[in-house]
This record gives C-alpha cells, sequence and structure tokens, in this order.
C-alpha cells in the first residue's frame, strides 16, 4: 500500500491552527477545571513541573486579543467565560511543553532569529503610494529584503505591534512558545500521519470535485460571439493530479487532528495536573 508521510513542518502548523477550533466547539480534553486536582501555590496551572502563573496567563491572553498567530478567543459577551476558555487552550499546551522539557527540547536563540526575520521580511515591502509608510520614498520601486539581511525588526513591523499596544519583547516570548510547541509537536507526529492512494481515491469518490469556470474562461465566455443557442464550453476544473494534491490535504489535517488528540491523552495519562480556575 502506497502511503506518503507528513514532514514535520506541515503536521505542527496544521494541529495548532485545529487546535482551538476542537476547544471552542465544546469538545474539551480536559472538560471541566473542577475536576482536576487544585493547586495550593501560586501557580494558576501546574502540568507536571512546567507552570502557569497569573501574570504570564494575562501576557497571552493579550496576545490572545490582539490577534496573535496561534491564538484566539471564541465569541462570548462574557469575559470570564473567555479567559476560562482560553486557560483550557494553554493547560493543552502545558502537557506538550512538558513533553518538551521532559524530552530536553529547547528552542536556539538562532532558531528564533531564522523565524523572526522570515516573519519581518513580510513588513519590507513598501508600497510607494503608501500615505504613510511610502511618503518619503515616493516613486522608488521598494523590494524586499533577504531575511538573513534583517537584523532588527522593520519600522512597519513596529508600527503594527504599537497599534495593537504589544511591545516587542511581548510578541516575542509568544512567538518562541508557538515554535518550540511546534518543535516538540513535530518530534512526536513524524511518522504518525500517513495518507494512503486508496484513501485518496476514496475520498474523491465522497467528494466529486466540482469543475469551477476560471477567470480567463469567465472573462471568454463574456465576450464570446458564439450564435444564440450554441452550447458554451464547460468550464474546466482542476486537474486529476489537482484533485489528489487536495484530498491528499485534507486527510492529512483530518489525521493529524485524530493524532493529535490521541497523544494528549497518552500525555494526560503520564503527566500530573493541576489548576486553581479561582485566580482568573
Amino acid at each position: 500500500m502506497a502511503t506518503n508521510r507528513v514532514k514535520n513542518s506541515r503536521v505542527a502548523p496544521v494541529i495548532l491552527a485545529g487546535a482551538l477550533a476542537v476547544l471552542l466547539a465544546g469538545v474539551l480534553l480536559f472538560p471541566g477545571c473542577g475536576e482536576r486536582e487544585q493547586v495550593r501555590d501560586d501557580a494558576l496551572a501546574r502540568v507536571g513541573e512546567t507552570v502557569l502563573k497569573l501574570p504570564e496567563f494575562n501576557e497571552l491572553f493579550e496576545l490572545a486579543e490582539a490577534g496573535f498567530s496561534g491564538y484566539g478567543l471564541g465569541y462570548t459577551a462574557n469575559r470570564k467565560e473567555s479567559r476560562r476558555q482560553f486557560l483550557n487552550q494553554l493547560v493543552e499546551e502545558m502537557f506538550v511543553l512538558e513533553y518538551a522539557r521532559v524530552n530536553g527540547l529547547v528552542l536556539t536563540p538562532e532558531a528564533l532569529q531564522k523565524a523572526e526575520q522570515g516573519i519581518w521580511r513580510d513588513y519590507t515591502f513598501v508600497n510607494p503610494d503608501d500615505p504613510i509608510l511610502g511618503k518619503d520614498k515616493a516613486g522608488e520601486e521598494q523590494e524586499q529584503a533577504a531575511p538573513q539581511d534583517l537584523t532588527e525588526p522593520p519600522e512597519a513591523f513596529v508600527s503594527v505591534l504599537r497599534d495593537q499596544a504589544l511591545t516587542f519583547q511581548l510578541w516575542e516570548k509568544g512567538l518562541a512558545r508557538r515554535l518550540l510547541l511546534e518543535q516538540a509537536i513535530s518530534r512526536e507526529m513524524d511518522g504518525r500521519v500517513q495518507v494512503s492512494e486508496e484513501e485518496i481515491k476514496a475520498y474523491l469518490a465522497e467528494n466529486p470535485v466540482i469543475p469551477q469556470m476560471r477567470p480567463e474562461e469567465d472573462t471568454a465566455y463574456e465576450k464570446s460571439e458564439a450564435p444564440e443557442g450554441e452550447d458554451a464550453p464547460e468550464p474546466k476544473g482542476p486537474s486529476l493530479e489537482e484533485q489528489k494534491r487536495i484530498a491528499r490535504k485534507v486527510l492529512e489535517a483530518q489525521k493529524a487532528q485524530d493524532e493529535y488528540a490521541q497523544w494528549l491523552l497518552e500525555l494526560k495519562e503520564r503527566f500530573p495536573v493541576s489548576v486553581r480556575p479561582d485566580l482568573l
């Protein structure tokens, strides 16, 4: 049976992106804070030796409110409920962070810098017509800088943080946390997610791709001078290879979430967890 393994760099972001959706749907792996052992110190939550205190929780909640990548808040008019939901998300992550600690996984300064430079690069292109950022360079052709050439965040990036009332230090702390989570998830998930050609065929049989008219075909149809009554050409859909690629991506995402959920259950059995939701 032919199978396709998912590479590390693809699994972790998919899992982290889907984890919040699972939480907000109410399918919590750790459904009620009352079911967990209550801690007796000033820690808001503790998983093994990984500790979350209220100041750190507040910082991460601030990032979530600002829409920091990887975090998000479900719609609720009750701020206390939002914080409780977010605590559930962080407790889930703490199991992964404890796994990282036990296995000696650390984020190197070089890895953090490389990730930062990759993000900053998206902020180095300045539209000359931009009324703010481009006003001093109107008429000049702007190009994106090579990531390795960026030794500090560009002004456009700093401006975005400023608009969101976030400090660079807080943003960097949140990024480092996400990167370590991805590193730990990748280490464990590599090889777990496999999709066979038979599964792809079965998926396409149950979920046929509906052909959609491409932009150039749509334009050609509108300008067509064919006699009235003649059949217009059928719109072309994705090629078979493109359909397979889409199907594989969908199946990989589904399997990654299933494997991640199972892994978290294994970690829950392995590491003791305790919380104090009354501190929120």
